[in-house]
């Protein structure tokens, strides 16, 4: 009977972090395979393309939570500056918006030309985004 030899520990790519939750991923390899398994302490799971696609997704996401958040920035000062609920100085509401607007085109550029890495035979992430109708 050939039993295949466990799951061995490594210190490899220990800096990584899991796509799900966020926590520190440790890396697994088959000792019979050489396949690596990146797993988290609550137990996520992750082959290395799987993991590639986790941070391509995780990514995406928020590239497009950072534009939402300067848009509601900018229509937030300009609403504080029209209605006057809320003093704030004109001089760094105006600045700040104006910073906020230049952010904000620097991120559609940077949504624009990212383009996640396609693996071999597969989908790009971005296609399989799409596919499943958006972030």
């Amino acid at each position: 009977m050939n039993v295949a030899p466990p799951l061995e520990q490594t210190a490899r790519f220990r800096h990584f972090s899991c796509p799900e939750c966020q926590g520190a991923l440790e890396v697994l390899v088959d000792g019979a395979t050489g396949a690596v398994i990146y797993v988290c302490r609550i137990g996520h799971q992750f082959t290395a393309r799987e993991l590639l696609a986790g941070k391509e997704i995780y990514l995406e996401r928020l590239l497009w939570a950072t534009l939402t958040t300067v848009d509601e920035l900018i229509v937030l000062i300009r609403d504080l500056d029209e209605r006057r609920q809320v003093a704030v100085r004109a001089d760094r509401a105006h600045a700040r918006r104006e910073a906020a607007l230049r952010l904000r085109s620097a991120l559609e550029q940077v949504i624009a030309e990212n383009e996640p890495v396609a693996l071999d035979g597969e989908e790009s992430p971005r296609d399989a985004i799409a596919r499943r109708g958006g972030v």
